[in-house]
């Protein structure tokens, strides 16, 4: 996302907690955590989704460069939240011609205090780095893929390997049950009506059942120990 070059860890950084490969912290204050761990190596950020603003943007051919394509993400988060997001680094991820394209939002005091830490070289945002670890399952898909994390699910929706809608819901301590009601509002308020399976990516244990929505989790390769749940953010 920023300043990309070579790191030798990968840190989550969460509202309450830093997470790695190897453990997963609690902090009244992360940042000040992710300081004093980069005091000695490099670091590649993944940003919790609770950081960041998605939106998609259909492909307009009218859109000639990158700057218009800032420009209408700019004027899509405004409509969206208001004044507030005057205060957002916002960027487009590039894309293939004729395909939509995904603007992320970050509260730019966060980008400053993040870009003051001398060894984090790089910064990603969660869905975007789950997503491109997993792109191999979701190509030509049309599905939803879910990520969740603790007090945050991330719900997307992608038809035929394209991006069509992102939205962040709350996530309850018992978010399993309720994942079908969900998926069916998101269905009812715009989504594609043909979207049934569902790709998980997600700290808890994932439902074994979702009403008519089938299931299939991606959180970790096969083989690989269950508790690393706790850490996948770190292991893309």
């Amino acid at each position: 996302m920023w300043f990309p070059q070579r790191a030798d860890l990968r840190v989550g950084l969460c509202p309450d907690r830093l997470v790695t490969a190897d453990s997963v912290d609690a902090s009244r204050d992360p940042l000040v955590d992710l300081r004093a761990l980069a005091k000695s190596t490099r670091v590649t950020l993944i940003l919790s989704n609770h950081f960041v603003r998605y939106t998609v943007l259909p492909w307009s051919p009218a859109l000639k460069s990158a700057h218009e394509w800032l420009a209408l993400a700019k004027h899509s988060f405004s409509s969206t939240y208001g004044s507030v997001a005057t205060r957002w680094r916002v960027m487009v991820s590039p894309n293939r011609t004729g395909a939509a394209r995904v603007a992320t939002a970050v509260d730019e005091e966060l980008v400053q205090c993040i870009r003051a830490i001398p060894n984090v070289v790089s910064v990603r945002p969660y869905l975007m780095a789950a997503f491109n670890a997993r792109r191999h399952a979701l190509k030509n898909a049309s599905a939803w893929f879910v990520i969740q994390e603790a007090g945050r699910l991330t719900v997307c929706l992608i038809a035929k390997g394209a991006w069509r809608a992102i939205r962040l819901r709350r996530a309850e301590s018992e978010w399993q049950p309720t994942l079908a009601d969900l998926l069916q509002r998101e269905t009812l308020a715009g989504a594609d009506r043909g979207a049934e399976r569902v790709f998980l990516c997600c700290e808890d244990e994932p439902p074994r059942a979702a009403g008519r929505y089938l299931l299939e989790d991606v959180t970790l390769p096969r083989g690989i120990d269950p508790a690393l749940r706790q850490r996948v953010m770190t292991l893309h």
